[in-house]
């Protein structure tokens, strides 16, 4: 989980997002939900 979670911040900083379908691929061979992933913060830093 922990590599998912790294390859998904890193990816959409590469030109064109080039771990997104092996991540999507990883993501659905373990059952996981997609949400998992999300990195957006749900509040600001304070």
């Amino acid at each position: 989980m922990a590599l998912l979670q790294a390859a998904a911040a890193i990816s959409p900083l590469l030109a064109g997002n080039p771990m997104k379908p092996t991540i999507d691929k990883a993501m659905n061979a373990l059952g996981l939900p997609p949400t998992l992933l999300d990195l957006r913060r749900a509040r600001p830093l304070t």
